[in-house]
Formats: C-alpha cells, structure tokens, sequence
C-alpha cells in the first residue's frame, strides 16, 4: 500500500515530541573555497526559511547553534559550483532532516567533498547515511538523469527501475536504523518512498504532455498503481515537494475517474474517495491561491481554521496572506545583473509597461507557466512599449542559466539579490507584478500567464499598453 504521509506539518506533532532545544552543528572545511558558510533554515512549508551565514575563524571552523522546538530542514552551502564542475561537485546538500538536540561535528575537503565528510557528536549517524545514499543513488547509479533517458521506454520497464532503486535505497537506509532516532526513522522511511513514488507521477504526466489523446486506463500499470490507497499517517516534517506529489497524485486519480464517467464532479470525488486528505486538498488549494494572489483565499483560510481548530498553520497562513496582499505602490528600484553579467537598473525601462516574473529554475509551477509566457512574450516582441523581465531567486547560478536555455526563455534574464527579493515580497514564486509608464506597481492582480491558453495576460497586457 502506498504510504502516502500525511506530512502537511512540520509543527503539528511535533512539538508534542521535542522541547525548547538548540540544533548544533559544528564544522572544519580543508581547503576552503570562501570565508564563509551559508544555512537555509526551514521549520515549516508555509514560513520562510532563515538565512543564517557565518564567517569562518582563522582555523577554517564555524559553529551554528539554532533554538527549535521541532525539526528543520536545512540546506547548507560553502560556495556554489564553477562553470566547469558538476552541480554535485560543490560543497553543499539540500533538505537534511535534523533534530532539537543534535549536536554533530563534520569536516569535509571542498577539492573531494562528499567522499571526504566525516561526522561524530550526538545523531550524527544521519550525516554519514545521507553521505552514503547520495554517493550510492546520485553518483553511482546516477539515478536522476538514469529516470530521464528511460522515458523513451515502455512504462512499466520505468516502473521497474523505480521499484529497484526503491529496493536499494531501503536496504541502504536499513544498515543505519539502529544508530538514528526512531523519529528520523520513520520520516526518512517515508521520504524514500515518497522520492520514487513521486517520480512515478512525473512518469505518467510526461507521457500525457506527449501524447494528448494519451489514456491512463490503456496501461494496466498505471491502474495498478492508482488503486493504491492514500492514507494519512503520523505527521512528518512536510515539503512543498511532498504536497506537489500528493496533489498530482489526486489529479490522477481524478483524470482517471472521468476517463470512466465525464460527469464526476471534483470535490465530491475526493471528499468520497479520499476522506483521510482532505486536510492536505484545502491545504494544497490555500498554497495556490497563495502563490497566485487570489482573493478568494481569505474565504479559503477561515474554512481552514474552522475545519481544522487545532492545526496552527491556520494562524501562520493568516499572516501569510497579510504579507502576500500588502500592495506596493512605487516600484522599488533595483540594478540585478543579467546572464552575461552585465548589471542592468530597473530605470533602464523607465516609460515602458514593465512585467516582472519572480521564478526559480526548481519551482515547477513557475515551468508549467514558462510556455504560456513564451506565446506571450512573441505576441508583444514587436511592441516598444512593454519589456519582460524575468528575475530568477536561484541560489546556484548553473542551474538559473542551463534552465534559460532549457526554457528558451524570452526577455531580460535577472538574477534577484535578497534586498529586491524582500522589496518586492517575492519569497514565494512565481509572483508576478506589472509596472506601469509612471513607475508604480499596477493595483489589480495579473492573470498567470497559463490562465485561459495565455489569452487572459495579453488582454490585461493590451489594455494597460493602451491607457
């Protein structure tokens, strides 16, 4: 059966678990590549994650000590990679799982980084089991990109590849159950399956986006695994990865039904068929409607927090939707330099209808807008009067640049700094905003650019153009 956890909290539970205490992580770089060492810091999915950077002391050593009363993920970064490594060859991880009272010392050489970390201290056995699985899955079964080169195979020889790497992932994670804590236990149990679980879903979307006319009950595998019951579980330090999977998963379910009866309404399919998550449903549609700035998500978080009384994300949310709808009015000046490193003031397109698009080269709905936007872009390419900017909050400089190429993305390339991403409330992408010739920030909200095939935009865009 498919354990598809109910991980929509990082709070919830957790608190129940782990008392006021500090995480510390202690560490000795050999051959550093900067003076510095920078800490993401996410404690739930709906919040912001706390940028913590240190410099380090005269022996190449840094400590962060950070009080929590639950668990966090954090993303630790060095320096990022150069344009002739590997992304893996720089001295960073993403999303490690730690715990109110660890406190582990790690050292690592940036010239052979993950076959050189070393940790000891209290829980420190995780460190050295996300080493392991990342060298095993990552580099040497080179998984990710394997997944991709298999899409040109029958669907269920991809099926089988994923349930192997699932096979060998837990008999990995297996060896180190005895050195963690029964809490890490069970939620890196889950992330495991949820990684190729999810992977499964991207597998079967990708094959729809090929073929249109592409039917989910013309492959018994895919049947097979959608009758698979998802059920909530123990709640979990949740990602916006693990929601996203949750809800494509939904999706399917639902495009499946319809393939049978065209009349099935949507919410009443899954409030019948899928009870145990209608917690994680509302809580996917608030997020949207979040991201996208539409209205009716103030109506959506009182029926949260009136469903669900004792889930404190309806007061977190809350004060999200504060922040996401507090209208700027003059647009905040900036210089953000392009992909040729050239810096380019937003003073440069003064007088001109100015769209700018928050994005990250990871953010998927941010991609699924980016064809959409493309049609768009070419409908205006002529026009003198109105400039694209496309202004990325990617950390990893690579990953911005091969994805404007990937995309082909159209219109002035911008990589944001913090100052700009906190000016123009743009912690969430995508978010979009349309300045108009005077310079201040457009009141009403901007269709997304897949909103009705891209057509809505270009009609709010000719209107703005003609005033």
């Amino acid at each position: 059966m498919t354990k598809c956890l109910f991980l929509l909290l990082f709070l919830f539970g957790a608190n129940q678990l782990f008392a006021q205490s500090h995480i510390v992580l202690e560490g000795t770089i050999k051959n550093p590549l900067t003076n510095t060492v920078s800490f993401s810091i996410q404690k739930n999915i709906v919040e912001q994650p706390t940028i913590v950077t240190l410099l380090l002391d005269k022996n190449n050593h840094f400590l962060l000590d950070y009080s929590t009363d639950s668990p966090v993920r954090i993303d630790f970064t060095h320096a990022e990679a150069t344009p002739t490594q590997q992304w893996y060859e720089a001295p960073k991880f993403y999303g490690w799982l730690f715990e109110p009272n660890d406190s582990i010392q790690f050292s690592f050489d940036t010239k052979n980084f993950w076959q050189t970390i070393q940790a000891k201290g209290n829980n420190s056995e995780k460190i050295n089991y996300y080493v392991a699985d990342f060298l095993q899955s990552d580099l040497q079964a080179n998984w990710r990109n394997q997944i991709e080169e298999n899409y040109q195979l029958p669907l269920e020889r991809q099926f089988t590849y994923l349930d192997n790497m699932l096979v060998m992932k837990q008999q990995l994670f297996k060896k180190y159950e005895n050195s963690i804590t029964p809490y890490f236990k069970n939620f890196q149990d889950n992330e495991i399956k949820t990684m190729v679980l999810a992977n499964k879903t991207a597998i079967i979307n990708q094959q729809r986006q090929k073929n249109v006319t592409f039917k989910l009950h013309s492959e018994p595998v895919i049947q097979k695994f959608l009758k698979e019951k998802i059920h909530s579980s123990q709640p979990f330090v949740a990602t916006k990865d693990y929601l996203s999977y949750c809800n494509e998963l939904l999706n399917l379910k639902y495009i499946n039904a319809l393939e049978e009866d065209s009349r099935i309404d949507y919410q009443i399919f899954f409030q019948q068929n899928e009870p145990e998550v209608k917690e994680a449903i509302l809580m996917n549609t608030i997020q949207a409607m979040l991201i996208f700035k539409r209205p009716e998500v103030k109506e959506k978080i009182k029926e949260f927090q009136i469903q669900y009384p004792q889930n404190p994300y309806g007061k977190i949310l809350e004060k999200e939707m504060t922040l996401v709808f507090t209208k700027l009015e003059k647009a905040p000046m900036f210089v953000l330099e392009n992909e040729k490193g050239i810096k380019k003031p937003l003073s440069d397109w003064q007088g001109k209808i100015i769209v700018i698009d928050f994005w990250a080269s990871w953010c998927k709905p941010c991609l699924v807008d980016m064809p959409f936007a493309h049609k768009i872009k070419e409908h205006f390419k002529a026009n003198p009067n109105i400039v694209f900017l496309n202004i990325s909050i990617d950390e990893d400089t690579t990953s911005w640049k091969n994805a404007i190429n990937k995309y082909q993305i159209l219109g002035e390339n911008l990589l944001a700094d913090k100052k700009t991403v906190e000016d123009y409330k743009a912690t969430s992408v995508p978010t979009y905003y349309v300045i108009g010739r005077d310079g201040n920030v457009d009141k009403s909200t901007p269709p997304r650019p897949s909103e009705g095939n891209g057509i809505a935009l270009i009609k709010f865009l000719e209107e703005k153009i003609g005033k």
